[in-house]
């Protein structure tokens, strides 16, 4: 029992370092793989780039040539010109060509037979000609069997279409001149495929001018990436190409990225391509250190297992021991090979705490010889206001006890201090109990995490001030608040009791009933009473706003017939439209039962009928009643003066009012707001259409079933 719990402890150490070791190579594998699609990017853009650039600059070219009379009007001197051109660009076009506007060749050169010949029917001269504009054809096989790319730029007489002047582009001398050099590794490369998904450029000729859906059809990884690239977009993205058995072929995974080339109002894909194995070739040298580590480790514990073993007594014959000792003798000498190439430091020093071994690592960041390393107390190595920590530490180590890793500072030989973080073990070296310390610089990661908690200290520092300002901003406003609350119960009771008082003497003075008065007087006492109920109305209207807002308003919930509110309103407003000239128009479905507040219903209806009438001339108001539902819509429209989209969002804002050129801006601004804030405690909206000059739409729409609500 007690070898099969040393057995466990092995393996669960094992598995450990196992996983620590994975972890770091997966994470260079997915770096090697990003650095390496990086590229494939940089070079994708640089052919974009020399693409694009090349049908720029033929641009610029056809374009001085389709403004030439001489190419204009095909005299003598502009086929010359033509001709002249197509020699200084050899290699680079396979034919100059001046096309009429029918569709028939004037002129071209080198094969001048084709003159007078009617290409109408090629579908880039019958854009042209449907257009009249720049024409960048796809990729088509020429008569003369090669693939190509018509260039056509339109020439104009005085305004008036007059055909084309065009060049044929080769396009597999433009895809080798841009893409035929692109190398990535060894087997890296780059392949084009139209908007269309034809294979455009390979260095694989058997695909070239197939479907990649053929080509590719039992890979659906690429016909993915296929697909992405078609719509003109940019990614990374990886595919796995199937193998061929009867061509010795084995499945394999490519790394890819595809970038899209714009060309007129076509568009081409690249794609470049690399072997992932081939990717990760290149860290095999890593995988081989961490082999090597790995096997350091497993020696390491097999060492500590083999001396608890002989410990016990599993080796009792000497000439088993003098065998065992041999075995022992090489794996040092193998693991000092090992050990010595490691990056890390690595150093064994013993029970007086002094230097007995360290490997190159430790000898260069250290010292610069053996000599003042070897033979000196580790502890010198370690900064002055460490050193009584870490002696601790060690004295520990040495009598048995078991600590974890830690960060220990280091003086170098050059007088510098590096953060490292140390682990440590007991093992047995040349017949005496020594401690084995693997420390790993950390330096770099340490002023990182440094600067990130001085920024985060920074940050809390600016969040505790402004939580500070944003407390006393509240805390005024709470302030204002109330003496807000306190101003309106004020004039609530002394603005609304002597307006009531205005209104009922000049009423009963207006019946005369306090003596006998003429029309004018009576008709000033009637333009008193008007004015005095405006502001009473006014006075509520504020008193009703902040109530809502206090959340201190209640409904008067009740159920009746929504069209007797409806013909209230009109019996109420009808006299004011006609005497603006005005038809007020209802609409109601039939009974309309609702269950809400009938007093702030009919409140926001009359003051969306009343601000209609105000501001239309001529024409008419309508007010149509919906039920959708459980929800009712008012609309009420108009034929006024409408107001512009950038005044809409002012609408609802209190005390806003907009100005209209040449007409008087009446009211307080307060009418639509208290209207919303009404329509929303009612459960329910207002919205607003308008197109200036020629009217607006207000509707609103409430439940048919009132049910209170927690937030305005």
């Amino acid at each position: 029992m007690r070898y099969l719990r040393q057995f466990a402890v092995f393996l669960v150490l094992l598995v450990i370092c196992g996983f620590l070791l994975y972890t770091s190579y997966t994470d260079i594998e997915s770096k090697t793989i990003a650095q390496v699609n990086n590229e494939q990017l940089v070079h994708a853009g640089q052919a974009a780039a020399g693409i694009e650039s090349f049908f720029d600059t033929y641009n610029n070219s056809l374009s001085f040539l389709a403004g030439n009379n001489h190419i204009i009007t095909l005299d003598p001197d502009g086929r010359d010109l033509m001709r002249d051109f197509f020699n200084s660009h050899t290699g680079e076009i396979s034919s100059i060509t001046r096309v009429d506007e029918k569709g028939i060749i004037s002129y071209t050169y080198p094969v001048e037979t084709s003159t007078a010949t009617d290409i109408s029917s090629q579908s880039h001269v019958w854009q042209l000609m449907s257009t009249h504009s720049v024409v960048i054809s796809d990729v088509f096989t020429s008569v003369q069997g090669f693939r190509t790319i018509a260039f056509h730029m339109p020439v104009f007489e005085n305004g008036t279409f007059r055909g084309s002047i065009a060049i044929l582009i080769p396009f597999d001398a433009l895809a080798r001149e841009n893409l035929g050099t692109i190398r990535i590794l060894d087997s890296g490369y780059a392949w084009t495929i139209s908007q269309n998904g034809i294979v455009l450029y390979s260095p694989y000729p058997e695909q070239v001018g197939k479907s990649v859906f053929e080509v590719f059809n039992s890979s659906p990884t690429v016909l993915a990436i296929a697909q992405e690239a078609m719509k003109g977009s940019q990614g990374i993205s990886a595919y796995t190409v199937r193998g061929d058995i009867l061509r010795n072929l084995s499945s394999q995974k490519f790394q890819a990225i595809y970038m899209p080339v714009k060309i007129g109002k076509t568009s081409w894909s690249i794609i470049i391509s690399t072997p992932e194995n081939e990717i990760l070739g290149t860290i095999q040298g890593f995988r081989n250190n961490l082999i090597i580590i790995s096997a350091i480790l497993i020696i390491s514990l097999l060492f500590f297992i083999y001396y608890l073993a002989r410990a016990r007594g599993i080796v009792k014959e000497e000439e088993i021991r003098r065998k065992a000792e041999d075995a022992l003798r090489e794996s040092e000498e193998f693991n000092r090979g090992l050990v010595e190439n490691l990056p890390d430091i690595i150093a064994i020093y013993d029970s007086q705490g002094i230097v007995r071994f360290a490997n190159r690592a430790a000898l260069n960041i250290m010292g610069s010889s053996v000599s003042k390393v070897i033979g000196e107390p580790i502890l010198s190595f370690v900064a002055d206001y460490q050193r009584s920590y870490v002696e601790q530490k060690m004295k520990a180590r040495l009598s048995g006890v078991q600590s974890a890793p830690y960060e220990m500072d280091i003086v170098t030989g050059r007088g510098e201090i590096i953060t490292s973080i140390l682990q440590a073990v007991p093992i047995r070296y040349k017949e005496e109990p020594v401690v084995l310390v693997l420390m790993t610089n950390i330096t770099e990661r340490k002023q990182a995490e440094q600067k990130l908690l001085e920024a985060h200290r920074d940050l809390e520092k600016k969040v505790a001030e402004r939580t500070w300002q944003l407390s006393e901003a509240n805390l005024h406003l709470q302030e204002l608040d109330r003496l807000k609350s306190l101003f309106i119960a004020s004039m609530s009771h002394e603005l609304r009791t002597p307006l009531n008082s205005i209104i009922g003497f000049t009423g009963i003075m207006v019946k005369g009933l306090a003596g006998e008065i003429n029309p004018e007087q009576k008709k000033q006492l009637g333009m008193v009473q008007d004015s005095a109920r405006h502001l009473l109305a006014l006075i509520n209207d504020v008193i009703d706003i902040s109530k809502i807002e206090a959340d201190k308003i209640e409904a008067g919930v009740s159920t009746f017939n929504l069209s007797d509110v409806i013909r209230d309103v009109k019996n109420t407003y009808d006299p004011s439209a006609k005497e603006r000239g005005l038809v007020l128009n209802i609409e109601i479905p039939g009974p309309v039962t609702v269950t809400s507040d009938d007093r702030r219903i009919k409140q926001i209806i009359m003051n969306l009928v009343s601000n209609a009438i105000k501001f239309t001339d001529e024409g008419n108001v309508d007010l149509t009643v919906e039920q959708r539902g459980f929800v009712v819509q008012v609309r009420v429209s108009d034929t006024g003066i409408g107001i512009g989209k950038e005044d809409l969002e002012q609408l609802f804002r209190p005390f806003s009012r907009i100005a209209v050129p040449g007409r008087l801006v009446e009211g307080t601004g307060l009418g639509l707001y208290l209207s919303k804030k009404l329509a929303r405690f009612l459960g329910g909206d207002i919205t607003a259409e308008s197109e200036p000059h020629k009217g607006s739409v207000f509707t609103f729409s409430f439940p048919v079933t009132y049910e209170e609500q927690e937030n305005l």
